[in-house]
């Protein structure tokens, strides 16, 4: 199957390390930690972006490089990374291009492209401690990125990524239609940088949405960690 050709590349390659699947009985967490605890420097994921998302969110706290091998073809991390599918990937973990980029965490939960806070909801956004922004209404949709809207988006969006190595959140507050302010003029975002960014609400909860499909509750403290990780990339990336 396709797991024994990406083996069997890797071994033509000369890249040797353990192979741990997933189980009922052992989870990314427990899988990589392990790893980590006995020497593992590199740590490759193999499968579709929740599976680089779940491996992304226990890396984010060692200093370990990671590599990706996307099943099938429809990545958008790997169209981003510029990793082609399946057994191809491992000539990108062979010649081991390595670039550090920055990472969003949100509370205690880390994220790769960005965190959007549905309209609809009390919000105010503190950047920096600095200055506010609530939106008129309370009518917009938030979207804070890192490397742009990636993450459980349409094809058209990957060409919209940003700068993951800048070292600041780019903040957009896009309005959204309605029957008070359908014209042209209030549909324009707003777009605000920001390094630490403080989301806050009334009564209720925020719900936040952390790359396309991660729920998390609100109020929140979402803030950019410059260079954080260490990611094997190809020469066709978009960044």
């Amino acid at each position: 199957g396709t797991l024994a050709k990406i083996e069997n590349r890797l071994i033509d390659l000369g890249i040797n390390g353990k192979v741990e699947r997933l189980s009922l009985l052992k989870s990314v967490v427990e899988l990589v930690t392990e790893g980590i605890k006995t020497g593992a420097l590199t740590v490759v994921a193999v499968g579709n972006d929740d599976t680089f998302k779940k491996v992304l969110n226990v890396l984010a706290k060692y200093n370990i490089a990671m590599g990706f091998i996307p099943i099938g073809t429809a990545s958008h991390v790997a169209r981003v990374l510029g990793i082609p599918p399946e057994e191809k990937a491992c000539d990108i973990l062979s010649a081991r291009l390595t670039e550090k980029i920055d990472l969003g965490k949100v509370n205690n939960h880390y994220f790769f492209s960005t965190v959007e806070i549905p309209a609809k909801q009390m919000v105010s956004v503190e950047f920096d401690g600095k200055f506010h922004v609530t939106p008129l209404h309370f009518r917009d949709t938030i979207t804070i990125s890192n490397f742009g809207p990636i993450l459980g988006r349409s094809e058209a969006s990957i060409a919209n990524v940003r700068n993951p190595k800048d070292g600041f959140l780019e903040a957009t507050f896009q309005p959204i239609k309605s029957a008070l302010f359908a014209q042209k003029k209030m549909l324009k975002p707003s777009v605000f940088l920001g390094k630490k960014l403080k989301v806050t609400g009334g009564e209720q909860k925020i719900t936040m949405v952390a790359d396309g499909k991660t729920v998390l509750q609100g109020p929140a403290t979402i803030e950019i960690l410059p260079k954080r990780l260490k990611l094997i990339v190809g020469k066709n990336r978009l960044f």
